[in-house]
């Protein structure tokens, strides 16, 4: 018998799995990190600190892969919020190292 693996979320409208989280990579990142959707747009992504401090964010996307600049963010590990266009919200951590 062959397993497949699902994540799960909550959203308002329910629980849904999502069967592709999003790609992030390189991690750890330099100079840049992409974000890559096998379905759905993206229309909004946020970079936390562990602290909470939100360092960047660009809520104005529509796309199925975004490219974020990482060279100005210190080294260091973050969280990335990838929000989705049925409200949906994912969370990775990504590492930055210069």
């Amino acid at each position: 018998m062959q397993e497949t693996q699902s994540e799960f979320q909550a959203n308002p409208n329910g629980i849904k799995s999502i069967n592709h989280p999003p790609q992030v990579y390189p991690n750890p990142a330099n100079q840049s990190l992409t974000i890559q959707l096998a379905e759905g747009q993206l229309v909004g992504i946020q970079i936390w600190t562990l602290d909470g401090k939100l360092i960047k964010e660009n809520t104005s996307l529509s796309a199925k892969e975004y490219q974020l600049d990482t060279s100005e963010i210190p080294d260091g590990l973050y969280l990335v919020t990838c929000l989705r266009e049925d409200g949906s919200k994912e969370y990775i951590r990504v590492v930055i190292s210069h």
